[in-house]
């Protein structure tokens, strides 16, 4: 699941936390899924942030903060596989992403 520039206005937190919650039912009807945004979707009114926080979420949930990078994109992509494999993790450039700059292939 890709989502742009992180919300912003007064709903912002809220509109982040509808994305990761999302995120997290499309995991469990899908048997997977990667929540992958832009720089700032991991600061904590983002969607990547909020699912980072939710430790529920975090846990089955694939998170990737730098999708706008190249190496962000191959970071989705290894996501996806490490999903296919029933493991998740957080990658990208944020302080957050506790797995590192992608997964290992």
């Amino acid at each position: 699941m890709l989502t742009g520039n992180p919300p912003t206005g007064v709903d912002a937190a809220d509109t982040a936390a509808v994305t990761a919650r999302f995120a997290a039912q499309l995991d469990r009807a899908g048997g997977g899924a990667v929540l992958a945004g832009r720089g700032g979707s991991a600061d904590p009114t983002g969607p990547v942030g909020v699912a980072r926080a939710d430790a529920a979420i975090a846990g089955a949930v694939s998170t990737v903060d730098d999708v706008g990078s190249g190496p962000g994109r191959v970071s989705a992509v290894l996501a996806l596989r490490e999903q296919l494999d029933g493991r998740a993790g957080r990658y990208g450039t944020a302080a957050s992403a506790t797995e590192g700059a992608s997964p290992a292939a």
